[in-house]
């Protein structure tokens, strides 16, 4: 019955996904961070808020709570 506002729907979601940039992939949010932990010489967890703000990015493509579990997970590990 509303198969019509349906297709409408999608027919608009296409033309939104044509506008909008690309997201960043795992690899490429692990690597900026990656640059932002040598920049900021970040030891641990606790340098976590100097990292996000180091980490030159299109919010647009990666969200901070991306970068911060990306972040964690590298100043975790030794």
């Amino acid at each position: 019955q509303r198969e019509d506002l349906a297709a409408k729907e999608r027919a608009e979601l296409a033309v939104l996904d044509e506008f909008l940039p690309e997201p960043y992939s795992a690899s490429q949010v692990e690597a900026l961070v990656r640059t932002a932990i040598q920049t900021t010489q970040a030891a641990s967890v606790k340098d976590l808020g100097r990292v996000i703000q180091a980490v030159d990015a299109d919010p647009a493509r990666v969200t901070k709570a991306q970068l911060a579990q990306a972040a964690k997970q590298l100043l975790a590990t030794p």
